[in-house]
C-alpha cells in the first residue's frame, strides 16, 4: 500500500513539473498590445490633451475591431 502511495506522489510531482515547464516555455500571451501616447510633454490640470491610441495584433491573426472604448476615472 505504501509503495502505491509513494509512486502516485512521484507521478503527480512529475506531471506538475511538466505542466510548469510547458507554461514557462510558452511564455506570456501577447496577442494584442494596446498603447496610448500623449504627444505633449507638459500637461496642466484642466487643459485639453490629445491622445493617440494604438492597437497592435501580434499573433498574425485577423481581428475585427469595430470600436475602442477608453474610460478614464479619477478625481479631476
Amino acid at each position: 500500500m505504501k509503495k502505491f502511495i509513494f509512486n502516485s506522489k512521484i507521478i503527480a510531482v512529475i506531471i506538475a513539473i511538466g505542466i510548469a515547464a510547458i507554461l514557462f516555455y510558452t511564455g506570456p500571451a501577447d496577442a494584442i498590445k494596446l498603447g496610448i501616447e500623449i504627444p505633449q510633454n507638459n500637461v496642466s490640470i484642466g487643459s485639453s490633451i490629445n491622445l493617440m491610441p494604438s492597437v497592435e495584433i501580434q499573433s498574425f491573426e485577423l481581428a475585427q475591431i469595430d470600436y475602442l472604448v477608453l474610460r478614464l476615472n479619477g478625481t479631476g
